[in-house]
């Protein structure tokens, strides 16, 4: 019974997901600390905050000592600082607004920003105003970043689910369905302008070809090289599969 009541919470948070174009910040850490569907799905929701989602982290630890699973973090905080902003280094990123005091107003662009290097890493989470954002720890003038979004595969193809969850691939592929977001239309583009298939870096540069996509659709301007990646293997995928089926004898 208790094994049947945890698989259809989770199927409930999965589906809570699926409803998310892009999960909040705080719904992503919860998903990396917990990896438990429901958690991050209840992380979405705007009343919630950084300190209070850490103190139901705590509670729960302490209050279900008999449950033998736990997540790979004990806090928000933790993921952060040991996870998520390392992976800004290695080309992750999302669309945040860039507050700049000295500007009086927000921007929506992309963090980090280009050739912002090691930045990300003296950056922590925190809230003002009931609003998550990124301070800079040695740079009180630096820009604050709030309201940052992530594109659920990129989360999702980073942290996958855990093996010790239940039956994860089926939850998630029953959740989630076909591809969706930027993916297909961004395949859409390849397809019309690389027949062939896309050249490789050196003869097609992938932030040029960023920048292409985005002329062609506005709503592709901000995507990170990871979404463009996984598009460009999934198109390769397709032309490969093409291939064999016209080399098929009939």
């Amino acid at each position: 019974m208790h094994r049947q009541l945890r698989q259809e919470i989770e199927r409930d948070g999965w589906r809570s997901l699926a409803q998310l174009e892009r999960w909040p910040l705080l719904a992503a850490l919860s998903w990396i600390a917990t990896r438990e569907p429901h958690k991050a799905a209840e992380a979405a929701r705007p009343e919630n905050t950084i300190h209070s989602i850490d103190a139901s982290m705590a509670f729960d630890r302490f209050n279900d000592r008999d449950i033998p699973w736990r997540g790979p973090h004990l806090s928000l905080s933790e993921a952060w600082h040991s996870e998520l902003k390392q992976k800004f280094l290695e080309g992750l990123s999302c669309v945040a607004e860039a507050f700049d005091e000295q500007q009086q107003g927000a921007t929506v662009t992309i963090f980090p920003p280009p050739e912002s290097g090691l930045e990300p890493l003296f950056y922590y989470v925190t809230e003002l105003g009931g609003v998550p954002v990124l301070l800079h720890a040695l740079r009180r003038s630096a820009t604050t970043w709030r309201n940052l979004t992530f594109a659920p595969e990129d989360i999702l193809e980073l942290w996958p689910p855990l093996p010790e969850r239940t039956e994860p691939i089926a939850q998630l592929s029953s959740a989630l369905g076909e591809p969706r977001g930027k993916q297909p239309r961004v395949i859409r583009y390849l397809r019309a302008h690389f027949p062939e298939g896309v050249p490789p870096p050196g003869l097609e540069p992938r932030k040029h070809l960023l920048t292409k996509i985005g002329l062609w659709d506005t709503t592709l301007r901000i995507m990170s090289e990871d979404t463009l990646q996984r598009a460009i293997r999934s198109y390769e995928a397709e032309l490969k599969h093409e291939a064999s089926l016209r080399k098929s004898p009939q």
